[in-house]
C-alpha cells in the first residue's frame, strides 16, 4: 500500500479481474426538491427576558455566531436601553459570548449582522445611540477570546453629528481579507446609502456615493453579500413616490462593487402601485444571487406576499413565488443563504390567523418551495425569523425573536462533524470476459464506493483513481489506456447523510484511468463534491469499460486500482 497523502485517504487496492479466452454512462441527475430533514427548535444562553437575534454566520457545523441585542431597561418604550448580544454555537449548545467593554449601560447598542473570516476573526455591525441620541455606526471584532468595539476614529469620514445605521456585513477570508458593511445615513432630508469597506489593518473606509444615486431620493440598504473582493452586491429599497405616506411607492435597487467603486445595478421593471421591499441578499457566485423581501399590492392596504429576485450574472428579475403561497395570508422574507445554484434557503414569517409564524422557503435550482417550520412553536405566538446561514443544503441555523421577548433559534438537518474523511470499496471486482474474435471489443463493469465526510468543514472533496496495467503475469498486457470511467450509475444517501454530493465531472468523453507497470502517482479525478455538499455517508457506483484490442492474447488479466479521497473539490 502506498503512503497516505496529505489531506487524502488511499484505499487498499481494488483488484480488477478480466478473463480473455479462446472461447473466450452518463452522469447521474439527482432528483430536485427539498433536502431530507426537519427544522427543530434550539435554545440559547439567554441573558434576559427580552433578547433579539438578528444575524448569523457559520464556519462549520460546530461553529456559528448569532448576534443581536439584549434589552436591559424600559423594553418596548421610547427610552429602551439595549446592550449587544452574541451567542456561540459549539456543535452541542448555544452559549452567551462575553460582551465588549466600553458599552455605556444607559445607551442603546444593537448588532444587526455578523461575518467571520475564521474562528478567531469575526466582524459584527450595527449601531449605537450617542449622548445626543444620534445613531452612530457600530463595528465590533472578535479575536477568538473577546469582542472589541472599533473606535469611531478608525472609521474614516465618520461624523458624530450625523445619523448612521448598519444593516449588513460580508467578509471574505485570506487571501482576499476583505469586508463590506452596508446601511444608511441621514443627509438632513432623506436616508442615503452608507457603505464601509475593510482590507485589513485597523481602519474602515467610507465608500463614496454610488454613481446614479440622487441626493434628493431616499435609498436604504438592508444587506450585502460578497463573492470576491471585486464583486459584491448590496440590496435595498428606494422611495420613488408618496414617501412617508400610507401609499408610499418603494422599488427595489441594487448596488454592485467592482473592487474600486459602487454603482447602481440594473433596475427591475416594477409596478408603481405595488410596494417592493428588499430586506436581504445572498450570493453563491458571480452569476447567482437571491434578494428577498415582500410585495404589497396595492401598496396601500394590500396583503404582503413574498418577494424573490434573482441575479443571473447579467440582470436582476423577479421569480415566481412558491405554488403553495396563498393570497389570504401575509408572507414576509427577511433573510436568505445561498450555497450554490441549486441550494438557497430564505426565512421570515407568515401571518396566519393573526399570528406571525416562522416561514422557511427552499430553492432547488428551478423552484421555490415552502417548507414546514420547526415543530413546537405555539400557534398563538408570534415568531420573527431574521436570517439563516447554511453550511450545506441540508444543515442550517436560523435566528430571530418572538413577540414575548425571547431569542429564537432553529436548526435544519443533522450534524456530520467531529470525524474524518473516509472511503470504502470492494476488495476485488470480476469483469465479464470476452471471446476473442480478431476484433477490438469492450467489456464493462461497475465500481461501488462509499464515501463519508464527517469533518463538518463543508469544503467538499474529490475522488481520484490510478492503476497498474492489465497483465497476465506472463508478459501479456493490455494498453495503458484500456480502462475508462464512463459515468455514475447510482448515487444514494447512506444512513445519517447530511447532504448528497453535487458532482461537476463530465464523462463525455469517458475518463481514462492512468495505468503503468507501477501505478502512476497522479490519479484521474473521477468525482467531485462541491463545497457544502457530500456531507455524511453516500454511495457512488461508477460504470467503467475495458477495451480489449484485436491483438490480445487469451488469458486472465488483472489490474490493481488505487482510489483516493481528497479534501476539497
Amino acid at each position: 500500500m502506498r503512503a497516505r497523502a496529505l489531506k487524502s485517504i488511499l484505499l487498499p487496492p481494488v483488484l480488477i479481474l478480466l478473463l480473455l479466452s479462446g472461447l473466450v454512462a452518463s452522469s447521474l441527475h439527482v432528483s430536485a426538491g427539498v433536502p431530507a430533514g426537519n427544522w427543530t427548535l434550539g435554545t440559547v444562553g439567554q441573558v434576559a427576558t427580552s433578547d433579539v437575534l438578528q444575524g448569523i454566520d457559520c464556519l462549520s457545523q460546530t461553529m456559528c455566531i448569532g448576534v443581536g441585542y439584549d434589552c436591559t431597561a424600559s423594553c418596548g418604550t421610547g427610552s429602551e436601553v439595549d446592550q449587544t448580544l452574541a451567542e456561540l454555537w459549539n456543535g452541542t449548545s448555544w452559549l452567551q459570548m462575553p460582551q465588549p467593554s466600553g458599552e455605556v449601560t444607559s445607551q442603546v447598542y444593537q448588532l444587526l449582522n455578523v461575518s467571520c473570516l475564521s474562528a478567531s476573526e469575526c466582524w459584527a455591525a450595527g449601531f449605537f445611540k450617542n449622548a445626543s441620541a444620534l445613531f452612530q455606526p457600530l463595528i465590533m471584532s472578535w479575536n477568538g477570546s473577546v469582542w472589541s468595539i472599533l473606535p469611531l476614529a478608525n472609521i474614516a469620514g465618520e461624523s458624530t453629528t450625523v445619523n448612521y445605521q448598519f444593516t449588513g456585513i460580508s467578509c471574505l477570508p485570506s487571501p482576499a481579507t476583505f469586508c463590506a458593511a452596508d446601511g444608511m445615513t441621514w443627509n438632513g432630508t432623506v436616508w442615503q446609502t452608507y457603505i464601509l469597506t475593510w482590507s485589513g489593518g485597523t481602519t474602515w473606509s467610507v465608500a463614496g456615493s454610488p454613481s446614479g444615486e440622487s441626493t434628493s431620493t431616499q435609498f436604504t440598504l438592508y444587506g450585502v453579500s460578497c463573492v470576491s473582493s471585486s464583486d459584491c452586491w448590496a440590496a435595498g429599497t428606494t422611495c420613488v413616490a408618496s414617501c412617508g405616506l400610507s401609499s408610499e411607492d418603494d422599488e427595489s435597487f441594487f448596488l454592485n462593487y467592482n473592487g474600486t467603486a459602487w454603482s447602481l445595478g440594473s433596475q427591475v421593471a416594477e409596478s408603481t402601485t405595488v410596494y417592493y421591499g428588499i430586506l436581504g441578499v445572498s450570493c453563491a457566485s458571480s452569476s447567482l444571487c437571491y434578494a428577498v423581501g415582500y410585495i404589497r399590492s396595492p401598496n396601500s392596504g394590500g396583503v404582503d406576499q413574498s418577494l424573490l429576485m434573482e441575479w443571473n450574472g447579467t440582470t436582476w428579475s423577479i421569480t415566481s413565488n412558491p405554488a403553495s403561497e396563498v393570497t389570504t395570508s401575509a408572507y414576509v422574507l427577511i433573510g436568505d443563504s445561498c450555497r450554490n445554484a441549486t441550494s438557497c434557503w430564505a426565512v421570515g414569517y407568515e401571518t396566519t390567523s393573526g399570528y406571525a409564524q416562522p416561514l422557511e422557503m427552499y430553492w432547488d435550482g428551478s423552484t421555490w418551495y415552502i417548507v414546514s417550520g420547526p415543530s413546537g412553536v405555539s400557534a398563538s405566538g408570534n415568531y420573527y425569523v431574521h436570517e439563516p446561514f447554511c453550511v450545506s443544503a441540508s444543515y442550517c441555523w436560523e435566528v430571530g425573536d418572538t413577540a414575548a421577548g425571547a431569542p429564537f433559534v432553529a436548526q435544519f438537518g443533522t450534524i456530520c462533524s467531529g470525524g474524518a474523511l473516509s472511503l470504502a470499496a470492494p476488495a476485488s471486482i470480476t469483469v465479464p470476459g470476452v471471446t476473442l474474435n480478431g476484433s477490438t471489443q469492450t467489456t464493462t463493469g461497475s465500481l461501488a464506493l462509499t464515501t463519508n465526510d464527517e469533518t463538518g468543514t463543508g469544503n467538499g472533496w474529490s475522488l481520484a483513481v490510478t492503476s497498474t496495467t492489465f497483465t497476465t503475469g506472463s508478459g501479456h498486457t493490455l494498453p495503458t489506456t484500456a480502462s475508462t470511467i464512463t459515468g455514475v450509475s447510482s448515487l444514494t444517501a447512506g444512513t445519517g447523510n447530511c447532504a448528497l454530493p453535487t458532482n461537476s465531472i463530465s464523462y463525455s468523453p469517458a475518463l481514462t484511468v492512468p495505468a503503468g507497470s507501477t501505478a502512476p502517482a497522479t490519479g484521474m479525478t473521477i468525482f467531485t463534491a462541491a463545497p457544502g455538499t457530500g456531507e455524511g455517508p453516500a454511495n457512488e457506483t461508477f460504470s467503467f469499460a475495458v477495451a480489449v484490442p484485436a491483438t490480445a492474447y487469451a488469458g486472465t488479466y488483472t489490474s490493481t486500482w488505487y482510489v483516493s479521497i481528497n479534501a476539497g473539490p
